[in-house]
């Protein structure tokens, strides 16, 4: 089997860029005026935030090899793998706390294992066609392993 990378969902890091290009237009707009520092400093953070915006057009949510899939720091054999589930629940957590509220949405998929008797719960971010997208082309590769 061919290696497959699922990215962050790319509508994501098109806004991220869109703002970076809006604040590097407003300061491009005012250079030579009367707030002359404050205009050049739009250019220059709209520059950073641009190529740290970039970045994110490459950033994985996971990496299904030809005999595991890894998901952020958990690796599962497709041999291992019985059943995966998918999900969502409100949590309580620092990036809660960060963006000013008590609590956030977490998108999970639930891995059931051949030799464990826990489940694994498994946080996923921002891909296009949800923890139901990732669970389907995990299975999908699972059960074609199974049959041949």
């Amino acid at each position: 089997m061919d290696d497959e990378y699922l990215y962050l969902d790319r509508r994501f890091a098109m806004v991220a860029v869109a703002i970076s290009l809006g604040f590097i237009a407003v300061g491009a707009a005012f250079i030579g005026g009367a707030e002359h520092g404050i205009a050049l400093s739009f250019v220059i953070c709209g520059g950073i935030f641009l190529v740290m915006s970039l970045a994110l057009f490459w950033l994985k949510v996971a990496e299904l090899r030809g005999d595991h899939v890894k998901i952020g720091k958990h690796r599962f054999a497709y041999a291992q793998i019985a059943e995966i589930d998918h999900g969502s629940r409100i949590v309580q957590d620092q990036a809660a706390l960060a963006s000013g509220t008590s609590s956030r949405q977490q998108d999970f998929i639930t891995v059931y294992l051949r030799d464990r008797d826990q489940p694994v719960d498994v946080s996923v971010i921002l891909y296009r066609q949800g923890p139901e997208g990732i669970a389907e082309k995990i299975m999908e590769r699972v059960n074609l392993l199974n049959t041949g």
